[in-house]
């Protein structure tokens, strides 16, 4: 039993794998250059579409409550939608994986109002994180005005490194490439779902 403890232990600080049998189509839908659309509920039980927001650069973060990573990054999106909502039209859209692992909508209410976190949250289901090819989470997912990903981070990433993406959104540009992580960096750089 120790060992297994300590393995679970090392295995949440540097990412967790849940490994699923995936069809080719379901990442193509979610690479970059692709039209990029799904509907999910909202925490209130209304279905949301990303079509909605067609015309405004969109940032859609897939995310866990459980997750550290996820919960890291979360203020610097919170803190960018209250900076370019109005004066840019930025939309971001939280999409919490809890239901797929994790204790469900009732641990996403709780931790929304803990964080402040005043964008929309939907809830995903398995069926949508495999079609959209989406294997750990954070997964960021940056889209231009016409539902075309432009640039995508996997994990937490640098510091920083949202802001950048979404600047460069703003601004209709692809963001830097991505640097790899520190390897010092013990902290935990995403969670395998």
């Amino acid at each position: 039993m120790p060992l297994a403890v300590a393995a679970m232990l090392a295995a949440i600080s540097v990412g967790i794998r849940f490994d699923r049998a995936q069809g080719s189509s379901a990442t193509a839908f979610a690479e970059e250059g692709q039209t990029f659309n799904f509907s999910a509920r909202d925490l209130n039980g209304k279905q949301l579409s990303l079509k909605q927001y067609l015309g405004h650069p969109i940032v859609v973060d897939f995310w866990a409550t459980w997750c550290a990573p996820c919960r890291r990054q979360i203020p610097e999106l919170e803190s960018l939608y209250e900076k370019y909502r109005k004066s840019m039209g930025l939309v971001v859209v939280g999409v919490s994986c809890d239901s797929i692992q994790g204790e469900g909508t009732s641990a996403v209410g709780p931790f929304v109002e803990e964080f402040k976190v005043t964008y929309p949250i939907v809830m995903a289901s398995e069926g949508l994180v495999d079609a959209l090819g989406v294997e750990a989470i954070p997964t960021t997912y940056f889209v231009n005005g016409k539902g075309e990903i432009v640039d995508r981070i996997v994990g937490a990433g640098r510091p920083g490194e949202i802001t950048a993406s979404v600047i460069a959104l703003l601004k209709g540009k692809k963001a830097a490439p991505e640097q790899p992580a520190s390897p010092v960096d013990k902290s935990g750089h995403w969670v395998n779902i």
